[in-house]
């Protein structure tokens, strides 16, 4: 994006990613000359300034149709006099300045963006004379060759009751987001730097949580890319700490549903995963609530994992959660019986000298298994005679564990007892 004359020393050097507009174009050099925008965010109703909607999103930047320098539209008007803004929401003209991006909202006063892209407002329509193109350079070389004869003095500025408003002549833009996810987008967009770094400093919860996964949810529903990595890579990191939040029913969803959008990127939704199952084994998540959230999405190897540590639960959990159906019943029931059968088959290949720990739980298989390879190899030698034969059975554990993870929801189909 070639730098303009009015850019800052100090934003002259930095590498502007290209879902950005530089601040300085964005903010027309810290004046704010831009209008707002209202937003109907399904019941919820916004107005915001379009700059801070427009500077990371190209979404929102296409659809208000900010300044541009590299790409301004070629309908186009020639100033024919000068005139100095009256309003917040004008922008001044000069004699055989280049005016881009022509709207017309009324007869008598126009809207359009400056040559140079740093202004964008209304002006009076008897003061410009349009074009179907207009170099900038060459108006602004030779203006008398642009503006062509005309009166002397310049006409009357129409009354100010015949200006529209600005601020609504784009009309009501309307999104179909969750009003409480798009606020927190609207924080960070406009959270200076003493509010993101009292917010980033905050201990771990289930609120921080939701703030970086709405943010990145809604950024990059609208590519402000830079954003939208950023704060799912900052909720993942909240969610693998050592004091991370108990996962809810909400968050659960909030997670899936937002990781769900990196389609182009599989290892975001395989972190996903691993952050639920090891939650659920920690008993830190709401495990059905996990089986709910990963049904409607067919994501088999969630349902697998949810139903295997639903059923670790016990009974006990199950009776008092009145979210089980019949379904869930006989999944459990159908995982039970499997697994009890896997773990049979696979003790029976255990060295005669094994320890099995009493009380085991026929059915946490892949716990079993763990269990008797961690004692095997604090005592070489013992439980499996020669520490050869307790690597060899740690290594048969570890291809059964990976057989039964690979299919692990069918374990759960209670089509094969007849449940």
């Amino acid at each position: 994006m070639p730098v303009n004359a009015s850019c800052p020393d100090s934003e002259r050097n930095l590498k502007i990613d290209k879902h950005d507009v530089p601040l300085w174009i964005a903010t027309n050099g810290y004046r704010y000359q831009d209008s707002t925008v209202t937003l109907q965010v399904r019941e919820k109703e916004y107005i915001v300034s379009k700059s801070r909607l427009a500077q990371r999103s190209p979404v929102f930047r296409d659809m208000f149709q900010l300044p541009q320098p590299a790409a301004l539209s070629k309908v186009a008007a020639v100033a024919l006099y000068d005139y100095e803004a009256a309003e917040e929401n004008e922008i001044d003209l000069h004699e055989g300045e280049c005016i881009y991006n022509i709207s017309k909202p009324s007869d008598d006063w126009w809207e359009g963006v400056s040559a140079d892209g740093t202004q964008s407002g209304l002006f009076p329509s008897s003061y410009v004379k349009e074009r179907t193109g207009c170099p900038a350079e060459d108006a602004m070389a030779n203006p008398l060759d642009n503006v062509g004869e005309g009166p002397l003095e310049p006409p009357t500025v129409p009354a100010t009751a015949a200006k529209p408003d600005k601020s609504t002549s784009h009309g009501v833009v309307t999104l179909d987001n969750d009003p409480a996810e798009f606020e927190h987008y609207l924080w960070m967009i406009h959270a200076d730097i003493l509010d993101f770094y009292e917010f980033t400093h905050q201990p771990a919860s289930v609120a921080k949580c939701t703030k970086h996964l709405s943010i990145a949810s809604i950024a990059h529903m609208y590519q402000s890319t830079r954003i939208a990595n950023r704060s799912l890579g900052d909720a993942f990191t909240l969610l693998e700490s050592r004091g991370s939040p108990h996962i809810d029913a909400d968050l659960a969803a909030l997670l899936v549903r937002t990781s769900s959008r990196w389609v182009d990127q599989p290892e975001v939704l395989v972190r996903t995963r691993t952050i639920l199952k090891e939650a659920m084994r920690k008993k830190s998540a709401d495990t059905f609530a996990v089986i709910l959230v990963a049904e409607p999405l067919d994501d088999r190897e969630l349902l697998g994992w949810g139903y295997y540590y639903l059923l670790l639960a016990g009974k006990s959990a199950w009776d008092q959660d009145k979210r089980m159906r019949p379904i869930d019943r006989r999944r459990l029931l159908a995982g039970a019986y499997t697994l009890a059968g896997r773990w049979q088959t696979a003790s029976q290949e255990f060295p005669k000298a094994a320890v099995v720990p009493a009380g085991v739980i026929p059915w946490a298989i892949f716990d079993n298994i763990d269990t008797i390879a961690k004692s095997s190899s604090s005592s070489p030698g013992g439980a499996f005679g020669t520490s050869h034969s307790a690597s060899v059975w740690s290594t048969k554990g570890d291809t059964l564990k990976r057989e039964i993870e690979r299919d692990l929801y069918k374990v759960f189909d209670p089509e094969m007892w007849s449940l």
